[in-house]
């Protein structure tokens, strides 16, 4: 880590992306997923992210951070999301940061504005109900020791997926598997832990904001960012009982469990 803390190369000028390529041109996702191994500042943490996704899979990686474009409703709200973010995960704003830095370096040009514009872009209309996604917990009598068991698939098709274990200047140790390849903004990922036995199985609610009518859906915190921010800050308060979150006031309409 430390080549990475004083701002180095993490990848030589000629490297080969770790996951296979089909005729030496169509990427293929891997049977497990690869682990990214995130340490130091919010910056850093950042930096290591993106620089590691293409030592992984390769530059192409990140062209989908530059696919979004955001819709004149969302460009209203784009300062809005930003300043709820600010407010709540300030942490996350350092870490776009160092994700653009990082990927620069390595020789993907990108911005700040990009990147959070990627972790900000509404996709809730992307989802139809049933949703994907399952998961479960089991502790205490319900397990032969008493300890937690927890569980959770994408049951999606298989695709680019991550786990993330990090060891931040500040905050709790933990890991999460986010969905999404290249951000954990709107939807978020599971299961995760962290180093203080606080699990975070399952994003819940299948997105139940969609389900009221769309005057009451709200600018807040995306799923990803506010499970992310859930395990690295939450001490556990509740011994294993369900959790709405952080609030309608701060999250886009989602609810999250987590058990200890």
């Amino acid at each position: 880590m430390d080549l990475i803390k004083e701002g180095g190369r993490m990848l030589p000028e000629r490297y080969k992306p770790e996951i296979e390529f089909f005729d030496g041109e169509i990427p293929l996702p891997q049977s497990v997923r690869p682990l990214i191994l995130l340490k130091g500042s919010d910056y850093d943490m950042g930096y290591q992210f993106y620089q590691q996704l293409i030592q992984v899979f390769g530059l192409w990686i990140l062209e989908r951070v530059t696919y979004d474009r955001l819709s004149d409703e969302e460009l209203k709200s784009k300062e809005v999301n930003e300043r709820h973010i600010q407010q709540y995960a300030p942490e996350v704003i350092e870490m776009f940061r160092g994700m653009a830095d990082g990927a620069t370096s390595a020789g993907f040009p990108l911005t700040y504005d990009e990147v959070l514009v990627h972790f900000i872009k509404d996709r809730r209309g992307m989802i139809e109900r049933p949703i994907d996604c399952s998961g479960f917990a089991a502790w205490g009598t319900t397990t032969q020791n008493g300890h937690l068991i927890c569980a959770g698939c994408g049951d999606h098709e298989l695709t680019f997926e991550v786990t993330i274990a990090a060891f931040p200047d500040t905050g709790n140790n933990f890991i999460i598997s986010p969905f999404t390849v290249t951000e954990f903004g709107e939807f978020g990922g599971h299961p995760g832990m962290n180093n203080k036995g606080l699990a975070y199985v399952h994003h819940g609610a299948t997105h139940w904001i969609k389900g009221r009518p769309e005057a009451e859906w709200t600018d807040g915190l995306g799923e990803g960012i506010a499970g992310g921010v859930f395990v690295r800050q939450s001490p556990v308060r509740d011994h294993g009982r369900g959790c709405d979150g952080f609030g309608s006031h701060r999250m886009r309409g989602d609810r999250f469990g987590h058990v200890r």
